[in-house]
């Protein structure tokens, strides 16, 4: 929970918000789970919630539903007292696109990409996110999850597991431009990199990925598909037209699509290869190796 809340503070501060965190008593000790992608739900659902509320109060509160026998369900909340969701957007605030109306997003941004990965984690981890809102009084959203009791201690910050076979330096040494406009995929994505040893620059939308890439020297750019002011399609566009001839840097896409004919679409923009949110660190490395490995160890 500290992960969670002390990257937000600032934010909290800038909208005048209290951010806090409740901890109900009798909490196990310890308990075995996915650290890492409970803290990128987490730091997504409260980001959303300083997001919409002003001059307010942000809760994030972990409690024990049932203790069971050897997986106790564990309830994580996180409750605003911002503008809340009309109730005709609720039924769809999971999916893609279809949060709010266009006047929500253009006055608050974002597209809402991060509920729908955050909903299709907690599915993963056999939980699922509800939501209680009403307009003008705030939002709850919440998830309840089965996580087994453990005695040995946990690490105190969310890590990717050491990668097989050796491959957890392979990428020293390659040069990556990350264009992402959500801040949590783009922290999973760098904490991920860094670790195989990539340099990673990172980039919020199109229009400044097009700028770092005009002005460094990358190996290989990862590009997010939705993004405010340029998206994904019109920046690989914009380097298409403006590289050298001869010298086409690879650019795969991010995308939360995993419809069918999607990566089609995107070879079709004249990106080079495709994958889906929430990353995976074992693809998203040796998707990077095939695109950057030399031609003698093809």
């Amino acid at each position: 929970m500290e992960n969670v809340v002390k990257p937000l503070q600032t934010a909290a501060d800038d909208r005048h918000n209290k951010l806090e965190v409740r901890l109900a008593a009798g909490l196990p000790e310890a308990v075995l789970g996915d650290s890492l992608r409970l803290w990128q739900v987490l730091t997504n659902l409260v980001g959303n919630a300083l997001k919409f509320t002003e001059h307010g109060t942000v809760t994030l509160s972990v409690s024990v539903v049932d203790r069971g026998n050897d997986s106790p369900r564990i309830r994580f909340a996180v409750q605003d007292t911002g503008i809340g969701i009309p109730a005709a957007n609720q039924a769809h605030i999971f999916e893609a696109f279809r949060q709010a109306d266009g006047t929500t997003t253009r006055q608050f941004g974002g597209t809402g990409l991060g509920l729908t990965i955050s909903a299709r984690i907690i599915n993963m981890m056999d939980g699922q996110i509800k939501l209680a809102s009403t307009e003008g009084e705030g939002s709850t959203f919440s998830f309840t999850l089965p996580l087994a009791s453990c005695q040995a201690p946990v690490a105190a910050t969310p890590d990717v597991a050491p990668a097989a076979d050796g491959d957890d330096r392979k990428l020293s040494g390659i040069r990556i431009l990350l264009v992402e406009d959500n801040l949590v995929n783009a922290k999973l994505a760098t904490h991920i990199l860094q670790k195989a040893g990539a340099d990673i620059k990172w980039a919020e939308n199109g229009e400044e990925g097009v700028a770092l890439w005009e002005k460094n020297s990358f190996d290989l750019i990862l590009m997010d598909v939705q993004m405010p002011v340029m998206d994904g399609f019109a920046a690989t566009a914009r380097i298409r037209a403006l590289e050298d001839a001869g010298r086409r840097i690879p650019i795969v896409a991010l995308t939360a699509h995993a419809l069918a004919g999607y990566k089609e679409k995107c070879l079709a923009a004249n990106m080079d290869d495709f994958l889906t949110k929430p990353l995976k660190a074992k693809q998203l490395r040796d998707t990077i190796l095939w695109w950057t490995k030399q031609p003698a160890e093809v």
